[in-house]
């Protein structure tokens, strides 16, 4: 993952998609979070891609959450929904998120 931070807003992107992303229509560059930085918390949207289908546009869903106390990571809460094979959201699931900074 690759974070873009410009002002308070913030982006994740994938930079090396594991191969069970690919599958499902992920590549380098796909936006993963958008959203913004108030405080020591983030909030924003996430997306999540079709298992079943990557013909499917990402889904999006509302996420929220705080940064760590040494300011290293990110843990994002929200509720991700779920699409059959024919892009119909089907149902929800809690989901939770975590980016750690791995720099130096």
């Amino acid at each position: 993952m690759i974070l873009i931070a410009q002002g308070a807003n913030r982006q994740f992107y994938y930079e090396t998609p594991r191969q069970g992303l690919i599958l499902v229509g992920v590549h380098k560059g796909t936006l993963l979070f958008s959203g913004k930085r108030t405080g020591n918390s983030y909030s924003g949207v996430a997306y999540i891609f079709n298992r079943f289908n990557k013909a499917c546009d990402p889904k999006p869903y509302q996420v929220a959450g705080p940064v760590s106390s040494d300011q290293r990571s990110v843990t994002l809460y929200g509720k991700a929904p779920h699409a059959d094979a024919n892009c119909n959201i089907t149902n929800y699931s809690d989901d939770v998120l975590v980016f750690t900074f791995n720099g130096q």
